[in-house]
């Protein structure tokens, strides 16, 4: 990944959001389009925030080298956060981030 260009990994990111949220909308939702200009421009700016924020990320990924390790350490300390709700079967609600 390291030599890898940003717009590749951009480019495949943006496709896998694409199809993985066509998808979940076209299963689980009722699909609209936004019916104000208010909403259609919260819209466009949490993709041009998102583009940014993957760009960023990823640049921060190639020049550190220990970049990966530490995303995939956190990515296992929330998997284990996960089990542990549901083996005691508490749960949380979205303003809540204490058990």
């Amino acid at each position: 990944m390291r030599k890898t260009h940003q717009s590749v990994i951009l480019f495949n990111f943006a496709l896998v959001a694409i199809l993985e949220m066509t998808l979940i909308n076209v299963v689980f939702y009722d699909f609209k389009l936004p019916t104000t200009g208010y909403s259609a421009y919260l819209v466009s700016i949490l993709a041009i925030l998102s583009f940014y924020g993957q760009m960023l990320l990823t640049k921060a990924i190639q020049i550190e080298e220990a970049g990966v390790v530490s995303v995939v350490r956190v990515s296992g300390e929330v998997i284990v956060v996960v089990v542990y709700l549901n083996i005691f079967l508490l749960s949380t609600d979205l303003i809540s981030t204490t058990l």
